[in-house]
This record gives structure tokens, C-alpha cells and sequence, in this order.
């Protein structure tokens, strides 16, 4: 019981905190763009300053996601990436199962499927197939997809889906939100 309140807590401020800051951050950065454009609207004999500050927000907001599709703002990212990676043993474990596991750019390395556990069918992922037809199958954990338990499976326990690997991980750290998208996609048995 004591683990379970212990991972919950944790679960729960690797959410809350980020949104804070995101939070904090965004109604500093509007605060001080208020304070900036205020003398200048009043100057001008513009009404709505408070308008005016968010239109600057939402194009500052505009410009740096411009700036971030260019090369050197991808590059940015991935050195941040890489330097939070060294100092957040989570975030590293997130990243290496987003790039390794799930593919890099959107490639298929492990396929979407439905396997049989239990007389349950649960989101899995496909990881190989054996010589004698069964697959290697890795099961996720919820609510975080990179954690769970790896399974050799006869074929007909295996349902694959025509959808990917993302979608899968998707519902899995969404708590089962999606299964029935999944469903619909489920492959009938040859």
C-alpha cells in the first residue's frame, strides 16, 4: 500500500509540476509583456492593452515555433533533449523507449497488436516473429507504456492492428483512452 501511495505521488508530480511551471511561465511572460505595451497604448491611444498583450504573446509564441522547424532549432532541442536526458533518469527512460522501441521519425519497429492474457485481450507490442510462428510480444504497463512484461505467444493469441506502435503507447499512458479506436482496427483472422 505504501509503494502504491509512493508511485502515485511521484506519478502525480511529474504531472502537476511541469504544468505549474508551464503555467508560472506563461502568465510571467504575459506580465511583463503587459507592462511593456501598457505605456505604449496609452501613449498611442490604443484601447484594450490586455488584447494586445496576448496578440504579442500568441505571435512571440508563433515565431518560436517557427524558429524550432528550422535546422538550428532542431538542433537546439536535441542538445536540451540530450543534456535533460543526462540529468533526468525518467526523461532518458522516456526517450530511449521513444526512439528505440516505438522508431525514430515515425518508423515501425515494433508492430500494434491485441494479445490474449489471461482469456483478456490487453495492448501489445509485436517485437519479433519465431521460427515457429508464435511472436515476442512486450505488454505494457499502465500508465507508462515503456514498462511491462515480455511474452511468447502462439499466433492465435496474437491480434495484429492496422495502426502503430504510437497509437498503442498512446492509449496505454492514457490510461485505456483509445481502446476502441484500437478495436476497430484490430485485424480479422485469416
Amino acid at each position: 500500500m505504501k509503494a502504491i501511495f509512493r508511485s502515485v505521488i511521484v506519478g502525480g508530480v511529474y504531472v502537476v509540476l511541469p504544468l505549474c511551471l508551464i503555467v508560472f511561465v506563461l502568465v510571467s511572460l504575459y506580465q511583463t509583456i503587459y507592462a511593456a505595451i501598457e505605456p505604449l497604448t496609452d501613449a498611442v491611444g490604443v484601447r484594450f492593452p490586455v488584447l494586445w498583450a496576448l496578440f504579442v504573446l500568441i505571435l512571440l509564441s508563433f515565431v518560436c515555433g517557427l524558429i524550432l522547424h528550422t535546422r538550428w532549432g532542431r538542433g537546439v532541442v536535441a542538445a536540451g533533449r540530450a543534456w535533460l536526458g543526462e540529468h533526468s533518469p525518467f526523461l532518458n527512460t522516456l526517450h530511449r523507449f521513444e526512439d528505440g522501441f516505438l522508431g525514430k521519425d515515425g518508423s515501425k519497429l515494433a508492430k500494434a497488436a491485441f494479445a490474449v492474457i489471461d482469456d483478456a485481450l490487453v495492448p501489445a507490442f509485436v517485437l519479433e516473429e519465431l521460427a515457429d510462428a508464435s511472436y515476442v510480444v512486450f505488454v505494457p504497463a499502465v500508465p507508462n507504456p515503456s514498462q511491462g512484461a515480455i511474452y511468447v505467444l502462439p499466433r492465435e493469441r496474437v491480434h495484429l492492428i492496422d495502426g502503430s506502435a504510437r497509437e498503442v503507447a498512446r492509449c496505454v499512458s492514457g490510461w485505456g483512452v483509445g481502446t476502441a479506436m484500437l478495436l476497430e482496427k484490430m485485424r480479422k483472422p485469416a
